[in-house]
């Protein structure tokens, strides 16, 4: 298109004239001629033409030029025309205005105007359109007739559209299409494609999973004269490729025909097929053709040299004729590539462009494609073929592949269902089902490893290899990997070799297996595959002549090689590679991606690290290699390294079975160890996949074993005519299971015909201890200890022993340090259990609750799960202790997976010091009590075992070091870790990534963030991105299970630190638990992550501060131990084992039997009951039903040492009973020991048979006996086990000098008595506990209040802390869940406890505020609870076995009790107290100048140094016969010191002698001894069923006792008594006896009398002391009784006392016995004891019992003062009298009037008895506020009486008794009180339920009459309310009586006596005479008028009522109100 323009000579008018002509030069379009020279060759030039032209016009003046063809021509503007050549193709580009023109400004001649011609748009031919013309000119000779013409040299296949003009001298018509408008030179379809390695074969077909196949595509050799662009892959099940509905293949797909090597990996890798490439070689790279040589010139590289591999074919686009060849490479080099002869192109072109107008250049396509068929069922044969398609004829023939057809599978899956099971002692059975009938399998079989691996196994350690392309610069091109250094992998088929040629003739195709290049071996010779030469189905070209032997059938060999693997290929890429590989097996990839992989950047040059773990090869793994020389890198692409990392290692004791035969799925592994833990697995096995993953077994391991061996033969006896007794040791061999129970069947045939069969469990109920050695001696100092129960123990005491309290505030789960210093974390690490109040917690493992843990604050969760956060109930905990486990150990610091030591250092930093507590060699459980890994100390001396180590070793074998697994650490705390990120300026902020993103990386050991794109690259994090981002990126990576991530903002505070963010992590997965590897940040805005730029060209990576990653929270774990006895020594005897064991708080009560076995000992432990629950049982054949009670005991001898081989083992016991109801017939029994597995051989009895029979008593129980005198000694005993069938009828109790009893006439005991069975007279002991404020009133502080909690241990055993009020019900209930009481109890009750005010000797204050409470505790079970010294071990067991710990005690300033410390931390002279009434003699030695020796009871001790050590001096004393436990201390000695000094006052407390002891003695003269305080026994002393007391005893011998039980039979086993050697000594006196109480001589006193003492200690008892108290605590007056006297023995009222002794005999005493005790409160009850003092040192015996009820001092009421008779009527007189003159209690009156005042009984007209009082009843009513319980309201109110000047202080739970004490001790309150207590609910306006508390309070009994309201003064009452109202009034008794039915008129007397229980008092004087009368009744009245002024009045005389009538009053009046108004008028008649 051009444009005309014609102009006047401004250039600018359009006001013109005149002509023009235009010239036109067509040659140079593309148009053939068919002669030269023609007309319209060159320049034509156009008519003139006028200014004023036309358009259609100017068209016809261009058209008529012989070479201008059809133009169209628009009028654009004025003198402006477009002209368009429609006709002509190309560029008309020779368009001009012809020279001299005639245009000039109109109406001028001589003003030239302008013409101007511009091209406007340039014509052009479309790219490969293949444009062309032909001008025929010379129709004659050129055009036939018809006319035709013929347009030749076409490419085949191509579209050809033509049209056709005409032309004549004026020029061409337009042209006209043919018809039809188009055709194409034929083009057939492409032939059959090939092999992609070479054209002698069809496509190649491989298995690459079980789901996929693999096609490998060459070309076809033609591609049917158009481009290849597909080929067609079909697949079917049945070779004709019609299985589908519609008789077509089951599946196709079209691919590419254009090779993509990446594409091909990609989808190797199971990516998509539906992307097919069409991206050339190179572009642009061809730049010509020779020919002639066959050769193409181009531009290539080495990467593109090794893509040019020869037999490939390769498609070149020739621009000349627009068409693509094929051309087959021979040869390549970087500038040229040799192509075969074989191709179509015929001519050179050596100016290459290309298709897209490149010019000089074109493409270069390499064909050929590979195909994975996806989507295949597994194990299912495939048939394939392929076609070719090009895009003009479709698709060619189709060609099979070769093979034809694969089955598609992958590594075998596991074998299901595979199941191991025991066969016998040594053979596992693995049995299982295969997943496909023709695999072969692996068996392996391990052994769990003490410690775990580098990647934290107890079974092995996978190897890890890494691959390393980091720091190369790495930026294309690929690698292959070897695995392993050795040819190694055999190639299919076999080779033809022979010596000199370099071709190898192949039976199979090599050309999938190798690569030119590679290595194979042939007969031991290593070659290379030629880089040239025919490489085909039968051809393998060699780099060199063959230098072995001839060999027709020869392996040929090659190295195990990966497919082609791109320089940055992916994990999953590289896994499929790799388990591709001809033995490497299954593995797994992770790589860690640092490349710029999302083209947002430019390309990585840090390269990558790939981590490869084997996962089903086992153990140690040939080398991985690298072949890197196709890699292209800007570095050193040859530094592409590989590494182990982690070398594989075997699992212990690892071996393996391979199983060929498919069809074999049993197999017996034979040869194994009994007992050991075998893992088995099971792999199935293909020829060319692998093998699978390992199945483990169920169960998954299993220890080969069978049923139990024989046990030894059991011993049996009769046990009575109804049963046997079979005893036997729990000694069979397990055989890998553990014995469950054994089979005892007795019979009364040795055939065991018709036999009883009894299944024992093991129940631990009676263990053996046994010890030995080879050769003697001993070591002196052997010791050994045991263990007993699990890890979890008993609170028994709390942090800060007391002076430590918390409170747990409503609602909070936070236990908060109110009072004392104590570091609570440092106690008390994570995840450890404490108890608060009555609840127990674990103290939080979640550092995410943002609950605090420090040294003053405890996070508290659930005791079931330290996750969970306890929320505190409404009522919260104030002020309470925390109890720790016992067996609490506090915790380890960071410990990890697979630590062999633990680092115990606690929360606070400081040294948790185990080493001080724990012996090597000791269990030691970490993480949980219950679900924790228990170990042992290490014994390795080698490892350091310290303050703050711990070597953990096994449990079988403590020198066998072990390491601590998941299974611990998923107990331990989080490890929480922080990250920072601030910028570097502290007033700047870093620009949100929101804005301009920038971002980093997360390093977690190996592992780098891979995942993420939101901060750039893969893996890259936005630098403040969502805390939610952070956790997903690191829950990706392998290492990371689980992690809890939280973000905060950081403000920039301004010359401190700029804005940012602070991410925290908390690892909280089973993966990441302990101590974990610390996160590092990594590729700060570089290696792919975005780096934020401003306009200032500030950088984010640059303006950063140096990022922080802080460790905020290490972890901790918490340890246990079990409770553990002290060191016993090698000999110890059988109490000092019992002692031992019983000093352990879950052993309970044991009984210990030790005999002799060999060098060693055996000591035989029976546990009565443990603390583990249940009953212990009791060996009666009960059998399979009993639980275990206990644990069975665990022993660390690692202290025993001896000449050769010391050793000691613990082992079960049972003795069963067996009954039998044939009597007299032998018995056979055989024993067996049954596991998993069955039952086990027989053991037949020895002796083989017994008869039940009568038999005689086993041995008496609890035999005790002590000195009492210097000549007597008590023996106690209980009745035997067992009467042998027969009653027991007595016992002979016999003593002697000798240990064998021997002494006496004929070898006899020197002496013996008899006691009948039927003398039981045992006695209950009887304890008091004192909890009590101890206020001083001198000090004038003001007093103090109670409160706290206090606990009660019995026989080692300890309740739970009770409050400072329990009720004495909750003492017994807490009593009574103790074992060592419950065991003993039938009916579960054996102790009984009543409480009882302490109250306070201020005399104004009494009972009124009383300091606390004493409860009575009274043991059913008769017997002596003070402990008998028997054992220099068990430091508990001392003094009464019913002791009180008062730790936990609070003192409080205010009645509220809101503020108050710890008793232990007061300051105050106040004093919280708790002990029991025992006191234990305390005595002191003033050391003198020499050393010294200490005398008593008759014994001396060894010489004692003036600088003896304290625990010297206490040893020496402990040492002396009859001492027992001594206490010693020196409160004057110099603070550190710890030993004694001249001058010193050293203080001895007596912890085993009960009560009063002697004074010590020293030898050295200036020495003193003094006592301190009297030793005091309980307040009732026990005594045993059976008892005697043996006389005449020489102090000067040392005695044994023992005794035997008889029965009908005969004498029974003899027991001996556990003290030998007794030494009698002067005692204190016996408690009196009987003590009886009667009335007095008067209203206040008691005469009480009693029988003296059975022993007077040895010792003339001088005096009696006499305690009298209203209550049985005898507390009542400042916790001493209200009074004591003491009178002497020798006092002048003298009383015979018969004793009766324990043997029948009696004795006849002549000691005072009697006593009055005056002073007393008549009415009120009395309890009275006695205990007798002897003249040896003034030493008081225990008290007795005291009276069993009480006592009254009372008189009969004394006299009345007065009385008075009153006239009330005719028949009626009221008496009135005055109160008695004493104050003896009235309980009625008796009331008498007569007719005179001598009262005879003929005078007596009346008698009147007054004894209905009302009592006054008040009700005190508490309602809970809300819907709150009344059980749990706590506080407390006042009440007062009268005034407020005396008050009592009351708790919201009062009891009645106590109440009805504090009111009778307000002075207004007269006689008694009785108080109800009752509990009630009501329903309130509202219908809300309401609770109540009532106590309903009677005023009786001197309070007659109306008693005033109780006033409560003051109330804290949690917001419930208190209302005291009046119920019933009370009246009292009356002092006056109205006495009727008197006789009217008759004079009478009166006289009145008072009454009581005792009797009447006097009568008073007579009153003086009254007379019974009354006034006159109404007269009768008339009145009649008689004048105007005048009424008359009559009347009657009326009844005069006894008395004359002498007068009467008239009235009358007017007013109509009456007679009231004042008007009336009266007049009074006088008779």
């Amino acid at each position: 298109v051009w444009e005309l323009a014609l102009r006047d000579s401004t250039l600018t008018g359009t006001n013109v004239e005149g002509t023009f002509r235009l010239g036109v030069d067509m040659s140079n379009l593309p148009t053939e001629r068919s002669a030269s020279g023609g007309d319209d060759d060159g320049l034509h030039l156009s008519a003139n033409i006028p200014a004023s032209v036309s358009p259609q016009e100017l068209e016809t003046l261009l058209e008529n030029m012989p070479n201008v063809g059809d133009v169209a021509v628009t009028l654009v503007s004025p003198m402006t025309w477009r002209i368009a050549f429609v006709s002509e193709v190309g560029n008309v580009d020779s368009f001009e205005i012809v020279t001299g023109h005639a245009i000039r400004d109109a109406g001028t001649d001589a003003v030239a105007g302008d013409v101007a011609l511009t091209p406007v748009v340039e014509g052009t031919i479309p790219l490969g359109a293949a444009y062309g013309s032909r001008l025929v000119t010379n129709l004659d000779e050129q055009l036939p007739i018809p006319l035709r013409y013929t347009i030749e040299n076409l490419v085949p296949g191509q579209q050809y559209f033509v049209r056709v003009s005409s032309g004549n001298r004026l020029g061409l018509s337009s042209g006209r299409l043919t018809a039809p408008a188009a055709l194409a030179p034929p083009v057939q379809k492409p032939g059959l494609p090939v092999s992609l390695f070479h054209d002698d074969s069809p496509p190649f077909l491989r298995v690459w999973s079980e789901t996929s196949l693999l096609v490998q595509i060459g070309p076809p050799a033609y591609d049917g004269g158009a481009p290849l662009t597909y080929f067609v892959v079909e697949w079917d099940k049945a070779p004709t490729f019609d299985s589908a509905s519609d008789g077509s293949a089951l599946g196709s797909a079209r691919t590419s025909a254009v090779s993509n090597v990446a594409l091909a990996l990609a989808l190797a890798a199971g990516g998509s097929n539906s992307t097919p490439s069409t991206a050339p070689l190179c572009s642009s790279c061809v730049t010509a053709f020779d020919a002639q040589t066959n050769t193409l010139t181009y531009s290539g590289d080495a990467t593109m040299r090794r893509h040019l591999i020869p037999q490939r074919k390769i498609m070149v686009y020739f621009s000349d004729d627009n068409t693509s060849y094929l051309f087959k490479i021979v040869s390549s080099s970087t500038t040229q590539i040799q192509v075969d002869a074989d191709h179509l192109r015929a001519s050179s072109l050596g100016s290459m462009n290309g298709r897209g107008g490149n010019m000089g250049s074109t493409d270069l396509t390499l064909l050929g494609a590979e195909y994975l068929i996806q989507g295949l069922d597994p194990n299912e044969r495939y048939y394939v073929r392929v076609s070719a398609e090009n895009g003009e004829m479709g698709t060619g023939l189709p060609q099979t592949t070769v093979p034809s057809s694969e089955i598609p599978r992958s590594a075998p899956s596991p074998p299901i269902s595979a199941s191991l099971s025991v066969v016998d002692k040594h053979t596992l059975q693995v049995e299982w089902e295969s997943g496909r009938s023709n695999d072969a399998h692996t068996i392996e079989y391990f052994t769990r490893s003490h410690k775990v691996g580098p990647t934290f196994s107890f079974f092995g350690t996978p190897e890890i290899v890494e691959l390393d392309s980091t720091g190369l610069g790495l930026t294309g091109g690929w690698f292959h990997l070897y695995f392993g250094d050795e040819a190694t992998l055999a190639l299919p088929g076999t080779v033809e070799v022979a010596p000199g040629t370099t071709t190898v003739a192949t039976t199979d195709d090599l050309t999938p297996c190798l690569s030119r290049g590679d290595e194979v071996v042939i007969n031991g010779l290593a070659y290379t595959v030629a880089e040239t030469g025919a490489f085909t189905s039968v051809v393998l070209p060699l780099s060199e002549p063959f230098g072995g032997a001839r060999d027709e059938a020869a392996t040929a060999f090659a190295r195990v090689k990966s497919s082609r693997l791109p320089h940055d290929v992916s994990a999953n890429e590289l896994r499929v590679a790799l388990e591709n590989m001809d033995s490497v097996g299954q593995v797994e990839v992770r790589r860690e991606d640092l490349a710029d992989s999302d083209g947002g950047g430019t390309d990585d040059d840090d390269g990558y690290k790939w981590y490869i773990t084997f996962l089903t090869n086992v153990g140690p793994q040939p080398p991985l290699s690298i072949d890197t020389e196709a890699l292209i890198g800007t570095s050193n692409p040859a530094g592409f390294r590989t590494s182990k990392l982690v070398e594989g290692i075997f699992p212990d004791n690892y071996s393996q079975i391979t199983i060929s035969d498919p069809a074999t799925t049993v197999v017996n592994i034979t040869g194994l160890d009994t007992g050991v833990e075998y893992h088995v697995r099971v792999r199935a096995n293909s020829n060319d996949r692998g093998s699978s993953l390992a199945a483990d077994t169920t169960p998954l391991f299993a220890s080969p074993g069978q049923v139990p061996g024989s046990p030894l033969p059991p011993r049996i006896r009769p046990l009575n005519q109804d049963a046997l007794i079979v005893m036997y040791e729990e000694r069979a061999e397990s055989n890998a299971a553990p014995i469950s129970h054994y089979v005892i069947e007795a019979a009364t045939s040795p055939t065991f015909e018709n036999s009883t069969i009894i299944e024992q469990t093991l129940d631990h109920r009676i263990q053996r201890i046994t010890s030995s050695a080879h050769s003697l001696p001993w070591d002196s100092t052997s010791t050994f200890t045991l263990s007993l129960g699990d890890f979890h123990g008993d609170y028994l005491s709390s942090i800060g022993h007391g002076t430590t309290l918390v409170r747990v505030q409503a609602g909070s789960s936070v236990a908060e340090r109110i009072e004392g210093s104590d570091d609570l974390a440092a106690a008390v690490p994570r995840g450890d259990y404490v108890r608060i109040g009555h609840n127990e917690y674990r103290i939080c493992l979640d550092v995410g609750l943002d609950l605090p843990y420090d040294d003053s604050n405890l996070p508290l969760c659930s005791k079931d799960d330290a996750w969970t956060a306890a929320v505190s109930d409404d009522k919260g905990i104030d002020r309470a202790p925390v109890f720790v486990l016992d067996t609490s150990l506090g915790s380890a610091k960071q410990p990890g997976q697979g630590d062999s030591t633990l680092n115990t250092i606690n929360a606070a930093g400081s040294p948790n010091d185990l080493s001080s507590i724990l012996t090597r060699g000791d269990l030691i459980r970490v993480g949980h009590p219950d679900d924790g890994e228990t170990f042992r100390i290490s014994t390795n001396p080698t490892r350091a075992f310290d303050a703050e180590n711990v070597p953990l070793g096994t449990t079988n074998d403590a020198s066998t070091d072990a390491s601590i697994s998941i299974e611990s650490l998923k107990h331990s705390t989080f490890e929480v870790q922080s990250i920072t990120v601030l910028a570097k300026e502290s007033s700047q902020s870093l620009t949100p990534s929101s804005d301009i993103n920038s971002g980093f990386r997360l390093r977690f050991g190996t592992e780098i963030t891979d995942t993420t794109t939101i901060g750039g690259a893969k893996g890259c994090l936005r630098w403040d991105g969502d805390a939610s981002d952070m956790k997903a990126e690191l829950e990706m990576l392998a290492g990371v299970d689980t992690v809890q991530v939280s973000r905060d903002s950081i403000a920039y505070e301004t010359g401190v630190t700029g804005a940012g963010f602070k991410y925290t992590i908390t690892f909280t997965g089973d993966n990441v638990r302990g101590n974990v590897k610390p996160l590092r940040v990594v590729d700060v805005g570089e290696n792919g992550c975005l780096d934020a730029a401003d306009e200032s060209g500030g950088r984010f990576s640059q303006d950063l501060e140096p990022i922080v990653i802080a460790q905020e929270s290490i972890t901790f774990i918490p340890l246990y131990r079990v409770q553990t006895t002290e060191g016993i020594p090698f000999d110890a005897s059988a109490m000092d084992v019992q002692s031992a064991i019983e000093n352990l708080s879950l052993a309970c009560k044991v009984d210990v039997k030790r005999s002799i076995n060999g060098n060693g000992y055996s000591w035989d432990v029976t546990f009565w009951a443990g603390d583990e629950g249940g009953t212990v049982n009791s060996g009666s054949g009960s059998g399979s039903g009993s639980e275990p009670l206990l644990l069975p005991m665990t022993i660390n001898g690692e202290s025993m040492e001896a000449h050769i081989d010391p050793a000691i083992s613990i082992v079960g016991l049972q003795h069963v009973t067996v009954p039998s109801t044939t009597f007299g017939v032998p018995h056979y029994v055989r024993i067996a020991a049954v596991n998993a597995f069955g039952i086990g051989p027989y053991a037949a009895s020895n002796p083989s048979s017994v008869e039940p029979s009568l038999q005689t008593p086993s041995a008496s129980n609890l035999v005790y006996a002590a000195a009492i005198s210097n000549t007597e000694i008590l023996v106690q005993w209980e009745a035997p086990t067992e009467d042998g069938g027969s009653p027991v009828t007595h016992y002979k109790v016999e003593y002697d000098t000798s240990s064998t009893f021997n002494s006496g006439i004929n070898n006899a005991a020197l002496g013996s008595t008899t006691v009948s069975s039927s003398n039981q007279r045992g006695i209950s002991d009887v304890q008091f506990v004192t909890v009590r404020m101890n206020n001083n009133e001198d000090v004038g502080d003001p007093p103090k209040h109670l409160s706290g909690t206090f606990a009660l241990t019995f026989d080692g055993q300890t309740t739970r802390q009770l409050p400072h009020d329990a009720t004495g019900e909750m003492m017994e209930e807490a009593l009574g869940e103790l074992c060592t009481l419950s065991m003993a109890a039938a009916d579960g009750n054996n102790v009984s406890v009543t409480r009882h005010l302490h109250c306070t000797d201020n005399e104004s204050q009494s009972c009124m505020n009383s300091e606390g409470y004493t409860w009575i505790v009274t043991f059913e079970d008769p017997g002596d609870r003070h402990y008998r010294y028997s054992s220099a071990l068990g430091s508990n067991r001392h003094s009464h076995q019913l002791k009180v710990d008062g730790t936990h005690l609070q003192e409080c300033t205010d009645l509220h009790r809101t503020t108050c410390v710890p008793s232990s931390l007061s300051t105050s002279s106040g004093n919280a107290m708790a002990y029991v009434a025992s006191t234990p003699e305390t005595q002191q030695i003033v050391v003198g100048t020499s050393d010294f020796t200490v005398s008593l009871l008759g014994q001396t001790s060894d010489l004692i140094s003036v600088e003896e050590l304290f625990d010297g001096l206490e040893g020496k004393l402990n040492s002396m016969p009859g001492v027992g436990h001594v206490a010693v201390e020196c409160s004057s000695c110099a603070v550190g010191s710890d030993a004694i000094a001249p001058g010193e006052t050293v203080i001895v407390t007596f912890l085993s002698v009960r009560g009063d002891v002697p004074l010590m003695t020293v030898s050295d003269p200036t020495a003193s001894v003094g006592e301190v305080a009297k030793g005091l026994a309980q307040p009732v002393v026990g005594r045993s069923t059976h008892w005697t007391i043996l006389k005449g005893l020489s102090s000067v011998n040392r005695w044994n006792i023992r005794i035997r039980a008889y029965n009908a039979v005969g004498g029974g086993v003899i027991e001996d008594a556990q003290q030998p050697e007794i030494q009698t000594f002067v005692q204190p006196p016996m408690d009196p006896r009987e003590v009886s109480v009667t009335r007095g001589s008067d209203a206040t006193s008691l005469s009480v009398s009693w029988k003296e003492p059975l022993s007077d200690g040895g010792a003339a008892i001088d005096s009696f002391v006499i305690q009298y108290d209203t209550s049985l605590a005898f507390t009542s007056d400042g916790g001493q009784p209200v009074g004591h006297l003491i009178v002497g023995a020798d006092d002048s009222s003298v009383a015979h006392d018969t004793v009766s002794e324990g043997d029948g005999s009696t004795t006849t005493t002549t000691t005072r016995t009697t006593a009055d005790i005056t002073g007393l409160s008549p009415g009120v009850d009395y309890y009275i004891r006695v205990a007798a003092a002897n003249s040896a040192g003034d030493l008081q015996g225990p008290f007795s019992r005291p009276n069993a009820a009480p006592a009254t001092p009372i008189d009969v009421p004394g006299p009345i003062p007065s009385v008075e008779l009153t006239t009330m009527s005719s028949t009626e007189l009221r008496v009135d009298w005055a109160e008695p003159l004493s104050s003896v209690p009235v309980e009625s009156y008796v009331i008498e009037v007569a007719l005179d005042q001598s009262f005879d009984n003929v005078n007596v007209v009346a008698t009147e008895t007054r004894s209905e009082a009302t009592s006054e009843i008040q009700a005190i009513e508490l309602t809970a506020s809300g819907v709150e319980d009344v059980n749990s309201v706590g506080g407390y109110f006042t009440l007062s009486l009268v005034d407020d000047l005396e008050t009592i202080v009351i708790s919201a739970d009062e009891s009645a008794a106590d109440l009805k004490t504090k009111l009778q001790s307000l002075s207004h309150v007269q006689g008694h009180v009785e108080v109800e207590r009752m509990d009630t609910s009501s329903v309130d306006e509202d219908d809300n339920e309401q609770e109540q508390r009532t106590w309903l309070v009677t005023f009786v009994g001197g309070n007659d009459g109306d008693v005033p309201l109780l006033v409560s003064n003051t109330d804290d009452l949690s917001g419930s309310t208190l209302v005291v109202t009046e119920t019933t009034k009370g009246t009292g008794l009356t002092m006056n009586v109205i006495v009727d039915d008197l006789e009217e008129g008759r004079y009478y007397s009166a006289r009145v006596a008072a009454v009581n229980s005792v009797g009447s008092g006097s009568w008073t004087e007579a009153s003086s005479m009254r007379r019974a009368r009354s006034v006159p009744e109404a007269p009768t009245a008339t009145a009649k008028v008689m004048s105007n002024s005048e009424t008359a009045v009559s009347f009657t005389e009326p009844d005069s009522r006894g008395d004359d009538i002498d007068r009467y009053k008239v009235e009358w009046t007017a007013a109509p109100e009456g007679y009231g108004t004042g008007k009336a008028v009266r007049v009074r008649i006088y008779l």
